[in-house]
């Protein structure tokens, strides 16, 4: 690609000033970036930064610089780890987001014109300063005239086009460093761009965070320690959000919560038994539980500042789920294997010995590292892993679940570090083997048997009399493949030189034998006609060649013959 053929020049040019200010010039000028470089190629748009960090934290300094999009990029990327290597999935879990200056009247204003409501007449005050800030969001503590505190978000001004700038810019980029990427094992990029827009673009759209908030609120209306705020529909539009405001500290801010009588340890342990039981009870979770996002009340409960990143199972989806937690407590790499093998979608395991190996090593591996604080990143990755390794596609919402899982654990042991996930998993083992053979599930499993032979005796007939009915016709057509058909026309090839050379040998000795007896007045040599003796000559001759070339067919060429013939 051409330069003058990219849509952002502008904007592609700030991306290679600050690859080249972190350290990547070699980068930038082994691939089609260096079109952006300048004829000297010696610091082509601004002096060096200190480079002293490792490559990781350098590309993690990147991401953050060129702002959210490209952060959300980055944590979309961590989900693949048949693409981005460890340590920099790793460094994606400490990525901050870069804030961006927005006042209080600017997000009147933007308030104001989304929603045709002054803001006087709604508010009764509005704090002069954002509260929380990530994504493409801002929020404003705020009181209702009736009373109420609430949280009022607003979109950034120019959210979505900035999106699709930075979704184009994406795939510019991929475009010119495409066959680098190739080279690396990174097959068909710009498909990977695609699915990160069908990810992103809804995020643009408050009320999709909205409806989210109240599935929450059903699927954890029995969860004492969790907080899901309401909604308040009539302030509510496409680009702005109101919501109960709670009194909470971040997990980020680091704050002792002894200060509210409110021990670490208990706040760990019921974030991760609300986090888990939620998870795999409703198949409703957030998707990216960061420790800027999670946050901590007086009274010790567990709240979201943002719900844009929810995820949610479907009933098939969340019983595998179970199931492959439980078999991972219990070492059942078959139940493991056939829940892994069971939520991809399509594709078949060419070698399930090994697949089912690969399955039990993760199993007993993560059996020794139960008291580690990885061990749910682990589970996550190796996870993925195999099934990448086995082209096998999992759905996002399945790998949003286990990573999710990963970083809830982050989460959990920033706020105690002594904590262990893996025995929070260990109540839920006999429980979700016990419902692998409840009556429900077993009624369930014979429903979907009965539903799917009731299909196939249905259609069969109809299948059937279309197949007929095209047979009548004379529609009716087959495809098939010879398997080997090379090394057959080979074989035939052979057999039909020999028939030829057999034949041009009988021709010459029958036509010298025929001359030998009637032939008159010819010059002899040894008794025999000349032309005569010339027929045996040559028939001799091909007889030789003939019998030189059956030998080495038989014997020098038997390896390559797979009949031995």
């Amino acid at each position: 690609m051409k330069p003058r053929s990219v849509r952002n020049l502008s904007r592609i040019s700030k991306v290679v000033n600050i690859l080249i200010q972190n350290g990547f010039e070699g980068f930038v000028s082994s691939t089609g970036l260096r079109s952006f470089l300048s004829n000297d190629r010696k610091a082509p748009f601004g002096e060096k930064k200190d480079v002293l960090l490792n490559r990781w934290q350098r590309i993690r300094m990147v991401i953050e610089e060129l702002g959210p999009t490209m952060i959300k990029f980055a944590n979309y990327l961590a989900c693949r780890p048949d693409i981005l290597p460890e340590p920099l999935i790793s460094e994606f879990s400490h990525i901050n987001h870069v804030d961006e200056p927005f006042s209080k009247v600017q997000a009147v204003d933007f308030f104001e014109k989304a929603t045709n409501i002054k803001v006087d007449n709604a508010f009764s005050y509005f704090d002069s300063t954002c509260c929380f800030s990530e994504g493409f969001g801002r929020t404003f503590r705020a009181k209702l005239i009736s009373g109420e505190d609430v949280a009022v978000k607003v979109l950034m001004p120019n959210a979505e086009t900035t999106v699709q700038t930075d979704i184009t810019l994406i795939r510019d980029v991929v475009s010119l460093i495409e066959n680098y990427l190739v080279k690396h094992g990174i097959v068909n990029p710009l498909e990977l761009v695609n699915m990160f827009e069908e990810q992103i673009i809804p995020e643009l759209d408050l009320r999709n965070e909205a409806n989210m908030i109240g599935r929450f609120k059903k699927a954890y209306s029995k969860a004492d320690s969790l907080i899901v705020p309401k909604v308040y529909t009539e302030f509510s539009t496409k680009e702005t959000l109101v919501t109960d405001y709670y009194n909470s500290l971040s997990i980020k801010s680091g704050v002792d919560f002894s200060t509210w009588g409110v021990s670490r340890k208990d706040t760990a342990d019921k974030f991760l038994q609300t986090y888990i039981s939620g998870l795999l009870q409703t198949g409703v979770f957030h998707s990216s539980p960061r420790r800027s996002v999670v946050a901590v009340l007086p009274n010790g409960k567990i709240s979201f500042s943002d719900y844009a990143s929810t995820g949610m199972l479907t009933s098939d989806q969340r019983i595998l789920v179970n199931d492959a937690t439980a078999s991972l407590i219990a070492r059942n790499s078959r139940v493991l294997s056939e829940s892994l093998r069971k939520l991809s979608v399509g594709g078949e395991i060419d070698d399930y010995q090994t697949f089912r190996t690969e399955i039990q090593y993760l199993a007993d591996n993560l059996f020794y590292m139960e008291d580690s604080s990885s061990y749910m990143n682990e589970f996550s990755l190796g996870m993925m892993r195999i099934a990448y390794r086995h082209k096998l596609l999992l759905p996002r919402e399945v790998v949003c679940a286990f990573t999710s899982l990963a970083a809830a654990e982050n989460v959990a042991v920033s706020i105690n570090p002594d904590i262990s996930i893996a025995k929070y998993f260990k109540p839920y083992s006999t429980k979700l083997f016990m419902e692998r053979f409840s009556p429900d599930r077993l009624k369930s499993k014979l429903n979907q048997n009965i539903s799917q032979a009731s299909d196939l005796l249905e259609n069969s007939p109809l299948d059937l009399s279309l197949i007929l009915k095209k047979l009548r016709k004379g529609e009716f057509t087959a495809n098939h493949k010879i398997v080997g058909m090379g090394f057959f026309v080979k074989k035939v090839d052979t057999a039909a030189n020999k028939l030829v050379y057999a034949i041009m040998i009988a021709a010459l000795i029958i036509g010298a034998s025929i001359i030998t007896v009637l032939g008159e007045n010819m010059y002899t040599i040894l008794g025999f006609p000349v032309p005569a003796l010339i027929g045996f000559a040559l028939a001799l001759i091909l007889s030789l060649s003939l019998l030189f070339y059956t030998i080495r067919n038989r014997f020098g060429s038997r390896g390559n013959d797979p009949d031995g013939e």
